[in-house]
This record gives structure tokens, C-alpha cells and sequence, in this order.
């Protein structure tokens, strides 16, 4: 595939102080003026970049985007871009603010790398996003809308906790028995990063929960953050649909094809019972679904014994980081 790199740069007179305006376009919660979209800087990371979480609508649900924030001159410039070596969706962005004689000047640039027959597509997609931005920030300078809240903004949260459950599903199961109190399953289980599982193929490098959602009840969205082995950054979030505490819990993945897992802990001789269970959108039996299928059952069984390690006396896992 041929790949093009999509510029759009566009620029607004913002009538405010240059300080106030750099405040808000280097402001993570400033993504949310950009309707569908919202972002949140990584508290803790093990890693010596700055990280930014971005997400953007993806089919009914949400993608996202680990940005790192390559350069910044406070006051004046901040550019971020996705770490990724893979050219097609690679991203960067860049603000930066200049003194002007009515104000501030804002200026925007985004660039995405796509197929080269859709350039022009992402073109006017970027220039219309930008645009409204733009606008959205100079009404916050200007004072004629709220600063935008840190944290998912609610529209968001609701279209997460409203996806549609999975009907007539396709599932697979894996259960194991752990040498541990169910207190202490469920409290792994509930931790986001857990568990840290030393046989895959990416690691671990934070996780925690979106700022803004509701902990400890559904709408609650754990999200973890992981390097994969080529060195790219990737990011996944789920919503907590249904929530039994202590007992059981159903997550959704918020990236298509919205996977279901849940989680059910159960007292047993000799400590607890922790079955998963995965199910996905069904679909025609064909030798790829039958793959498919095998995938994400050696995916859950070794998801269960990662747990299994984690929590026994003498584990080989890792507890990963705490909630955050």
C-alpha cells in the first residue's frame, strides 16, 4: 500500500492574552472542544517521555491514540506525535502561540499518514475538525464558554455506557483455581494492569482509569497502556457494564468489534474459582472465524494462568502498577 502524509495547518486571531491561550490549546481537556474527542495526560508511566492519551469516535465506539510529546517551549510551541513504525495512522499535531496585536494567534497543525488514495479525504476532514477547534478555543479565551472540564466529557461517557450488548454471541471460556482469598482475586480482577503477563509479546507500561468516569460502579473505564516489542505505543479502554461487587463483572472493549469479558470469582477448597469468559459478534463459520476463535481461547486461558501467577505465593507474574 502507498502511504501520503495528510498536512492541515489552519490559525485563528484568539482576542486574549498569549499566556491564557497557551493555558488552554496545551491543556490535555482542551482535546474535548473538539466534539467526539477528548484526551488526558498519563500520571505515571514506565517511561521517560510525557504521554497523552487522545481518543477519537471509531465506528459506535471510541480509538485510541498514545501521543508523546516530542517538544515543547512553554508559552510558545508543544508538538506531539504517535510512536508508532507502521506508516499508515501515524499522527502529530503541533500548537503553538504567538503574540499578536488584538490577542494571541493560535495555530494547528495536524498530520496524519493514510492511504494515498484517501489524502485528500483526511484533508478535508482535518481542515473542518481544525476549524471548529479553533473556534471552540477562541469562545473559552474569549469568555464566552466554560473551560472545558478535565476528564471525559459526559456526551462521551453516556455513548460509552450506551453500546449495544452483544447479541447471539460467539464465547469461549477458561477458568482456573488460585492459591488466594477471593478479596484478593477480586481486588486483581478490579486493578487495571492486572494481570502484567510476563508471556506476551508487548509490556506493560501503565494503566489506570479515565478521569471523569464513575469508579466503582458500571461506567467505571479501566485502560492500560502497553509497548509493543517493535517499540510502538498503543493504548485500549474498556467500560465496565455490569458490576457485581466482589462476585462478578462485565467489561466491553470500546474499540470494534467490542469484545465482552466477564469476570466471575467464586469460593472453592483451597482458595477461588476465577472464570473468564469472552464472547464476540457472531459470524459466519468459516476457517478464518474458526482461527479467530482459537486465538482469543489461548488468548483467555492465558490471560486466567496470568492472573493464577500473579496472585500464588511464588508466582511468576507480575502485579503490575496500582489503580490509578
Amino acid at each position: 500500500m502507498w502511504e501520503s502524509t495528510a498536512e492541515v495547518t489552519r490559525k485563528a486571531v484568539v482576542q486574549a492574552p498569549p499566556e491564557l491561550a497557551w493555558s488552554l490549546v496545551s491543556d490535555s481537556a482542551a482535546w474535548s472542544l473538539l466534539p467526539g474527542h477528548f484526551a488526558f495526560d498519563v500520571p505515571q508511566a514506565a517511561e521517560a517521555a510525557r504521554l497523552r492519551c487522545w481518543f477519537a469516535p471509531l465506528g459506535r465506539g471510541l480509538g485510541g491514540s498514545v501521543q508523546e510529546v516530542r517538544e515543547e517551549v512553554p508559552g510558545q510551541v508543544m508538538s506531539l506525535s504517535s510512536r508508532s513504525t507502521q506508516p499508515a495512522g501515524r499522527q502529530s499535531f503541533t500548537v503553538s502561540v504567538q503574540p499578536h496585536d488584538r490577542g494571541a494567534l493560535v495555530l494547528v497543525t495536524a498530520a496524519v499518514t493514510v492511504p494515498r488514495e484517501a489524502k485528500l479525504d483526511y484533508q478535508a476532514v482535518w481542515r473542518k475538525g481544525l476549524k471548529a477547534w479553533l473556534s471552540a478555543l477562541a469562545d473559552v479565551a474569549e469568555g464566552r464558554r466554560p473551560w472545558p472540564a478535565a476528564g471525559i466529557p459526559a456526551p462521551i461517557l453516556r455513548a460509552c455506557t450506551g453500546l449495544p450488548l452483544l447479541t447471539s454471541p460467539q464465547g469461549t471460556s477458561a477458568a482456573v483455581l488460585i492459591g488466594a482469598s477471593p478479596e484478593a482475586v477480586w481486588r486483581a480482577v478490579r486493578t487495571p494492569g492486572i494481570p502484567a503477563d510476563p508471556g506476551q509479546p508487548w509490556t506493560l507500561i501503565a494503566a489506570g482509569r479515565v478521569p471523569g468516569t464513575p469508579e466503582r460502579q458500571p461506567g467505571d473505564m479501566p485502560y492500560v497502556i502497553v509497548r509493543q516489542a517493535d517499540g510502538r505505543l498503543a493504548a485500549s479502554v474498556t467500560v465496565i457494564r455490569e458490576l457485581d461487587e466482589g462476585r462478578s463483572m462485565l467489561t466491553q472493549r470500546l474499540e470494534p468489534p467490542h469484545y465482552e469479558v466477564r469476570h466471575r470469582v467464586t469460593p472453592a477448597p483451597g482458595g477461588t474459582r476465577l472464570e473468564l469468559t469472552m464472547c464476540w459478534p457472531d459470524a459466519p463459520v468459516t476457517d478464518q472465524g474458526e482461527q479467530l476463535r482459537s486465538h482469543l481461547a489461548q488468548a483467555l486461558q492465558q490471560s486466567a494462568s496470568a492472573y493464577q501467577a500473579a496472585l500464588e505465593p511464588g508466582g511468576d507474574g507480575q502485579a503490575g502498577p496500582p489503580p490509578g
